[in-house]
């Protein structure tokens, strides 16, 4: 068991560390591939590291791909199902073919080709033709099983399932650990057995697709312990088979003055209409108005956005007026309580992910719970057999430990803007919350030369109208045309995280 433990720890360290260098860094990382702690990738040019999934990168492994003395960006390049030994060295311009082994110590300045063992300063081919699985491992049992679908997704679920809580790594908790618990610590509280409220939202969600059903929330509210989650399950587990019918809105919009601004596509109507489609999807489905929309003891529902992120072809300052966008939403689930859309227009897309809230006893923004609607006969929006990769990214940033700021402002809620219908913080107030503080950072000249190519924004939780917002920038960095920024919102009151956004900007072409 102590072996088992450090194992998932080990993993978890290292897919966190991956988390970093592909999320802060931009640099394009495989999936399933770990990266030890004290791994140095290239950071003076990140976005030239390039790594393929499966891949496994050993202590003091280093990584470059800029040549100082020549004033030089390369493309470093590392294949799928690799090895990298510890304390060796890839040169800049380096590209290493996939299934490889490099020895420990070694010198890579040539490209390798691929299913090669290479060893040694300068490194040279020692063998060829050999076959590796995941991580370059080249025990026969192992390579032969990596076809096997149910241990692929086992091992990307240790791999991924892992966040920051302070400066260790806490291992994620969902459904299979509960399942693998002795029985007597099913009696334990849930709290004590490290699951957060989105978690008991993902282990529900996990219930609904394995039962095949939904769970009321009347009786989901008297869930305290391990045990109480337990008694959910149907034993043999229903196959959740997604509904043939695709769930799809279309929406047609000419850019004209509302649409603009400072000469481009406003982002604030964008978010908007964004939600919009999002929301009216989920309404048109439940067969209900918005105001409708209550749980099982008659509770009104909000749709709570958890996750959006968008990506542009162009930035924003590059659409123009009387340009026709053609919108595409296409919807799905997981469970009763997660809904996802993926919406695509002409030269972008959007990922957007929800669940619902309600007001709790104190009615204020801050008491807000989960709850769920009943899903009538019939509904339309089509279940997925598992969460799609964005939601683990989700629950990454919820429990990310931050670099220390090097910017930070407060900001002042305008309520006739910021606030929605429903007295709630406005999820689409957030872009413009964020680039308005960042103004006084980058100043004000800033607004006009740079725009949005990318957004990604996870909401953690809710603002009244009467607290002060702080903003903080945790890391900027300025790549030829584009400026990227990790940034923070937090309620000044207690502290409370709101919502960690990453923005890249750039000039218009």
């Amino acid at each position: 068991m102590l072996r088992k433990m450090k194992r998932l720890a080990y993993r978890a360290a290292t897919a966190l560390t991956r988390a970093k260098f592909r999320h802060i860094w931009g640099m394009k990382i495989g999936e399933g591939t770990v990266i030890a702690r004290t791994a140095k990738l290239d950071t003076t040019n990140p976005r030239g590291v390039f790594i393929g999934d499966w891949t496994a990168l050993s202590f003091d492994v280093a990584v470059i791909a800029h040549d100082f003395v020549n004033r030089k960006h390369l493309a470093t390049k590392i294949g799928s199902y690799c090895l990298i030994g510890a304390r060796s060295i890839i040169l800049p311009g380096v590209t290493i073919g996939d299934h490889c082994v490099i020895a420990s110590g070694s010198v890579v300045k040539d490209d390798v080709p691929s299913n090669s063992f290479v060893m040694g300063n300068p490194a040279k081919v020692m063998e060829r033709g050999i076959t590796t699985g995941k991580w370059g491992i080249r025990e026969h049992a192992f390579v032969s099983a990596g076809g096997n679908v149910a241990q692929e997704q086992q091992l990307r679920q240790e791999l991924t399932a892992a966040k920051k809580d302070g400066l260790h790594v806490r291992e994620e908790r969902g459904l299979d650990f509960l399942l693998a618990l002795p029985q007597a610590q099913t009696g334990q509280d849930l709290r004590a057995l490290g699951f957060d409220s989105f978690g008991l939202v993902q282990v529900r969600a996990e219930i609904e697709t394995r039962n095949n059903t939904s769970i009321d929330d009347n009786e989901w509210s008297d869930v305290r312990t391990g045990a109480d989650v337990l008694r959910f399950i149907s034993s043999p587990a229903v196959s959740a088979e997604a509904i043939a019918t695709e769930a799809v809105i279309e929406r047609r919009i000419e850019i004209a003055m509302p649409q603009m601004s400072i000469g481009g596509l406003s982002e604030s109507w964008l978010m908007k209409e964004l939600g919009d489609l999002h929301w009216t999807m989920l309404t048109s489905a439940l067969g209900v108005k918005s105001s409708e929309i209550s749980d099982s003891a008659g509770a009104r529902l909000y749709a709570t956005f958890t996750t959006l992120r968008l990506k542009l072809a162009q930035p924003l300052s590059s659409f123009a007026e009387n340009q026709t966008l053609d919108f595409k939403l296409r919807a799905s689930r997981f469970g009763a309580g997660l809904f996802f859309s993926n919406v695509t227009f002409n030269g972008g897309q959007c990922d957007i992910m929800s669940s619902f809230s309600k007001f709790g006893d104190t009615a204020s923004n801050t008491s807000l719970v989960k709850g769920q609607p009943h899903l009538p006969d019939g509904f339309v929006i089509p279940a997925l057999a598992a969460p799609p990769e964005f939601m683990a990214d989700y629950r990454m940033w919820r429990g990310a430990a931050l670099d220390e700021p090097v910017f930070e402002t407060e900001y002042e809620i305008l309520p006739h803007h910021d606030i929605n219908g429903v007295g709630l913080l406005y999820f689409a107030a957030y872009p413009l919350i964020h680039d308005i503080c960042l103004l006084r950072m980058t100043g004000n000249q800033a607004a006009f030369t740079h725009s949005t190519i990318e957004r990604e924004l996870y909401y953690f939780a809710n603002s009244g109208p009467d607290d002060l917002l702080v903003f903080r920038v945790h890391r900027y960095e300025e790549i030829g045309p584009k400026r990227k920024f990790l940034a923070s919102l937090s309620r000044k009151s207690d502290g409370k995280l709101m919502a960690v956004i990453q923005t890249t900007q750039s000039t218009k072409p």
